[in-house]
Protein backbone atom coordinates (compact mmCIF):
# COMPACT_ATOMS: atom_id res chain seq x y z
CA UNK A 1 0.00 0.00 0.00
CA UNK A 2 1.14 3.52 -0.88
CA UNK A 3 1.60 5.94 1.50
CA UNK A 4 -1.62 6.92 3.41
CA UNK A 5 -2.81 10.83 2.11
CA UNK A 6 -5.19 12.82 3.56
CA UNK A 7 -6.54 15.36 1.26
CA UNK A 8 -8.31 18.17 3.12
CA UNK A 9 -10.43 20.89 1.35
CA UNK A 10 -11.05 23.80 2.62
CA UNK A 11 -7.98 23.89 4.96
CA UNK A 12 -7.27 26.97 7.15
CA UNK A 13 -7.39 26.96 11.16
CA UNK A 14 -9.99 25.89 13.15
CA UNK A 15 -11.29 22.04 11.77
CA UNK A 16 -9.29 21.60 8.81
CA UNK A 17 -6.40 22.39 10.58
CA UNK A 18 -6.31 20.60 13.65
CA UNK A 19 -7.50 17.76 11.31
CA UNK A 20 -4.74 17.55 8.99
CA UNK A 21 -2.20 17.85 12.25
CA UNK A 22 -3.58 15.08 14.24
CA UNK A 23 -3.62 12.60 10.96
CA UNK A 24 -0.20 13.94 10.13
CA UNK A 25 0.86 12.64 13.86
CA UNK A 26 -0.31 9.75 12.92
CA UNK A 27 1.88 9.10 9.86
CA UNK A 28 -0.15 10.64 7.32
CA UNK A 29 1.47 13.24 4.36
CA UNK A 30 -0.97 16.05 3.77
CA UNK A 31 -2.68 17.75 0.98
CA UNK A 32 -4.19 21.15 2.03
CA UNK A 33 -6.33 22.76 -0.51
CA UNK A 34 -7.76 26.25 -0.14
CA UNK A 35 -7.91 29.45 -2.02
CA UNK A 36 -6.19 31.79 0.15
CA UNK A 37 -2.35 31.08 -0.92
CA UNK A 38 -0.81 33.28 1.72
CA UNK A 39 -2.94 31.29 4.82
CA UNK A 40 -1.89 27.87 3.28
CA UNK A 41 1.78 28.67 3.74
CA UNK A 42 0.88 29.30 7.54
CA UNK A 43 -1.09 26.10 7.67
CA UNK A 44 1.69 24.60 6.11
CA UNK A 45 3.86 25.14 8.44
CA UNK A 46 1.44 24.84 11.75
CA UNK A 47 1.17 21.08 10.31
CA UNK A 48 4.61 20.16 9.94
CA UNK A 49 5.06 20.42 13.64
CA UNK A 50 3.53 17.30 14.04
CA UNK A 51 4.36 15.23 11.14
CA UNK A 52 6.46 11.97 11.45
CA UNK A 53 9.61 12.11 8.78
CA UNK A 54 7.85 9.94 6.36
CA UNK A 55 5.16 12.36 5.57
CA UNK A 56 4.60 14.84 3.50
CA UNK A 57 2.70 18.39 3.29
CA UNK A 58 2.10 20.51 0.58
CA UNK A 59 -0.60 23.20 -0.07
CA UNK A 60 -2.29 23.90 -3.26
CA UNK A 61 -3.88 27.23 -3.68
CA UNK A 62 -7.57 26.59 -5.75
CA UNK A 63 -10.52 28.42 -6.21
CA UNK A 64 -13.41 25.36 -4.94
CA UNK A 65 -16.34 26.79 -6.59
CA UNK A 66 -14.26 26.86 -9.96
CA UNK A 67 -15.30 22.74 -10.86
CA UNK A 68 -12.46 22.68 -13.39
CA UNK A 69 -9.85 24.12 -11.38
CA UNK A 70 -10.49 21.57 -8.68
CA UNK A 71 -10.79 19.26 -10.97
CA UNK A 72 -7.15 19.96 -12.10
CA UNK A 73 -5.72 20.42 -8.70
CA UNK A 74 -6.86 17.29 -7.38
CA UNK A 75 -5.63 15.43 -10.43
CA UNK A 76 -2.15 17.19 -9.89
CA UNK A 77 -2.11 15.69 -6.02
CA UNK A 78 -2.99 12.28 -7.36
CA UNK A 79 0.10 12.31 -9.39
CA UNK A 80 2.35 14.13 -6.74
CA UNK A 81 1.32 12.60 -3.48
CA UNK A 82 -0.77 9.37 -4.96
CA UNK A 83 -4.17 8.81 -3.87
CA UNK A 84 -6.22 9.51 -1.06
CA UNK A 85 -6.83 7.42 1.84
CA UNK A 86 -8.76 10.03 3.50
CA UNK A 87 -10.77 13.00 2.47
CA UNK A 88 -12.47 15.97 4.83
CA UNK A 89 -14.43 18.25 2.79
CA UNK A 90 -14.64 21.27 4.64
CA UNK A 91 -15.82 24.03 2.50
CA UNK A 92 -18.02 26.56 3.86
CA UNK A 93 -19.12 30.33 3.72
CA UNK A 94 -20.13 30.63 7.68
CA UNK A 95 -22.23 34.11 7.71
CA UNK A 96 -25.30 35.57 8.55
CA UNK A 97 -27.68 36.07 5.80
CA UNK A 98 -31.20 37.54 5.40
CA UNK A 99 -34.15 35.87 3.27
CA UNK A 100 -35.07 38.44 0.83
CA UNK A 101 -31.64 40.70 1.17
CA UNK A 102 -29.11 37.91 0.47
CA UNK A 103 -27.73 38.32 -3.07
CA UNK A 104 -28.55 35.32 -5.69
CA UNK A 105 -24.90 35.57 -6.70
CA UNK A 106 -23.53 34.57 -3.15
CA UNK A 107 -25.97 31.70 -3.13
CA UNK A 108 -25.13 30.43 -6.25
CA UNK A 109 -21.37 30.70 -5.08
CA UNK A 110 -22.13 28.55 -2.21
CA UNK A 111 -23.73 26.07 -4.20
CA UNK A 112 -20.22 26.03 -6.33
CA UNK A 113 -18.06 25.53 -3.62
CA UNK A 114 -19.87 23.77 -0.72
CA UNK A 115 -22.02 21.62 -3.24
CA UNK A 116 -20.55 21.18 -6.75
CA UNK A 117 -16.65 21.12 -4.92
CA UNK A 118 -18.10 18.12 -2.65
CA UNK A 119 -19.54 16.59 -5.99
CA UNK A 120 -16.48 16.86 -8.18
CA UNK A 121 -14.19 15.87 -4.73
CA UNK A 122 -16.13 12.61 -3.75
CA UNK A 123 -16.38 11.43 -7.68
CA UNK A 124 -12.81 12.08 -8.14
CA UNK A 125 -11.61 10.10 -4.83
CA UNK A 126 -14.76 7.34 -5.16
CA UNK A 127 -12.94 4.79 -7.89
CA UNK A 128 -9.39 5.48 -6.15
CA UNK A 129 -10.79 4.66 -2.86
CA UNK A 130 -12.56 1.58 -3.72
CA UNK A 131 -9.46 0.66 -5.46
CA UNK A 132 -7.15 1.29 -2.11
CA UNK A 133 -9.56 -0.79 -0.49
CA UNK A 134 -9.98 -3.77 -2.60
CA UNK A 135 -8.76 -6.81 -0.63
CA UNK A 136 -8.20 -5.52 2.61
CA UNK A 137 -10.72 -7.41 4.80
CA UNK A 138 -10.57 -5.09 8.01
CA UNK A 139 -10.12 -1.76 8.92
CA UNK A 140 -9.35 0.79 9.26
CA UNK A 141 -11.33 1.63 5.73
CA UNK A 142 -10.76 4.57 3.03
CA UNK A 143 -13.25 7.16 4.33
CA UNK A 144 -14.84 10.46 2.58
CA UNK A 145 -15.65 12.76 5.64
CA UNK A 146 -17.58 16.42 5.82
CA UNK A 147 -17.52 18.48 7.96
CA UNK A 148 -21.32 19.10 8.47
CA UNK A 149 -23.68 21.38 10.78
CA UNK A 150 -26.77 20.98 12.80
CA UNK A 151 -28.65 23.27 9.93
CA UNK A 152 -29.06 20.44 7.39
CA UNK A 153 -31.40 19.34 9.62
CA UNK A 154 -32.52 22.28 11.81
CA UNK A 155 -31.84 25.56 9.98
CA UNK A 156 -31.64 28.97 10.99
CA UNK A 157 -33.27 31.31 9.58
CA UNK A 158 -30.45 34.34 10.36
CA UNK A 159 -27.94 31.71 8.13
CA UNK A 160 -30.42 30.05 5.78
CA UNK A 161 -28.27 30.74 3.08
CA UNK A 162 -25.50 28.19 4.87
CA UNK A 163 -28.73 26.37 6.16
CA UNK A 164 -29.62 25.43 2.88
CA UNK A 165 -25.93 24.47 1.35
CA UNK A 166 -25.41 21.98 4.38
CA UNK A 167 -28.93 20.03 3.87
CA UNK A 168 -27.74 19.33 0.59
CA UNK A 169 -24.32 18.60 1.62
CA UNK A 170 -26.02 16.12 4.22
CA UNK A 171 -28.36 14.93 1.51
CA UNK A 172 -25.39 14.07 -1.02
CA UNK A 173 -23.58 12.44 1.56
CA UNK A 174 -26.18 10.04 2.58
CA UNK A 175 -26.94 8.59 -0.75
CA UNK A 176 -23.30 8.15 -0.84
CA UNK A 177 -23.63 6.49 1.77
CA UNK A 178 -26.33 3.98 1.16
CA UNK A 179 -24.39 2.77 -2.30
CA UNK A 180 -21.20 2.16 -0.30
CA UNK A 181 -23.38 0.01 2.16
CA UNK A 182 -24.61 -2.17 -0.57
CA UNK A 183 -20.91 -2.76 -1.32
CA UNK A 184 -19.53 -6.46 -0.42
CA UNK A 185 -16.17 -6.04 1.26
CA UNK A 186 -14.28 -7.29 -1.53
CA UNK A 187 -15.67 -4.62 -4.13
CA UNK A 188 -14.12 -2.23 -1.77
CA UNK A 189 -16.06 -0.13 -0.25
CA UNK A 190 -15.49 3.44 1.23
CA UNK A 191 -16.62 4.75 4.37
CA UNK A 192 -18.69 7.74 4.09
CA UNK A 193 -19.03 9.93 7.46
CA UNK A 194 -20.26 13.06 8.86
CA UNK A 195 -19.03 15.12 11.80
CA UNK A 196 -22.44 17.21 12.89
CA UNK A 197 -21.61 20.19 14.16
CA UNK A 198 -23.65 21.87 16.62
CA UNK A 199 -22.66 25.64 16.65
CA UNK A 200 -19.68 27.39 16.77
CA UNK A 201 -16.58 25.80 17.12
CA UNK A 202 -13.66 27.69 19.64
CA UNK A 203 -11.54 26.37 22.36
CA UNK A 204 -13.74 27.88 24.85
CA UNK A 205 -16.70 25.84 23.70
CA UNK A 206 -16.78 22.67 25.91
CA UNK A 207 -17.45 20.13 23.17
CA UNK A 208 -17.37 21.94 19.84
CA UNK A 209 -13.25 22.33 19.62
CA UNK A 210 -11.43 21.72 16.36
CA UNK A 211 -9.07 19.14 18.59
CA UNK A 212 -12.48 17.22 19.49
CA UNK A 213 -13.83 17.41 15.89
CA UNK A 214 -10.79 16.22 14.58
CA UNK A 215 -10.64 13.56 17.13
CA UNK A 216 -13.99 12.70 15.85
CA UNK A 217 -12.88 12.34 12.61
CA UNK A 218 -9.82 9.94 13.48
CA UNK A 219 -12.26 7.56 14.94
CA UNK A 220 -14.38 7.71 12.20
CA UNK A 221 -11.84 6.53 9.56
CA UNK A 222 -10.43 3.64 12.19
CA UNK A 223 -14.28 2.45 12.78
CA UNK A 224 -14.59 -1.38 11.54
CA UNK A 225 -17.08 -1.78 8.85
CA UNK A 226 -19.89 -3.64 10.67
CA UNK A 227 -19.45 -0.26 13.11
CA UNK A 228 -19.21 2.67 10.80
CA UNK A 229 -21.61 5.49 11.75
CA UNK A 230 -23.00 7.82 8.96
CA UNK A 231 -23.03 10.79 11.28
CA UNK A 232 -21.35 11.63 14.83
CA UNK A 233 -23.79 14.51 15.99
CA UNK A 234 -21.00 16.79 18.20
CA UNK A 235 -22.67 19.34 20.63
CA UNK A 236 -25.89 19.25 18.92
CA UNK A 237 -28.58 20.26 21.67
CA UNK A 238 -31.40 18.08 21.58
CA UNK A 239 -34.81 18.94 21.13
Amino acid sequence: MSQNLLVVVGSGPGIGLSTASLFASHGFSIALISRNAERLQSDVAAVQKSVSPSSTIKAYSTNVGDSSALSSTLSQIQSELGTPEVVLFNVARIQSSTIGQEPVRNIRGDFESMNVGLYVTATWALPLMEDRAKGRGKGPWPSFLLSGGFVAEDPRETVFALSMQKAMQHNLMKSLWRVQMHKKTEEGPVHFGVSNIGGHVGDEEPVRTASNIAGVHWELYGEERQNWRQQVDIGVEKK
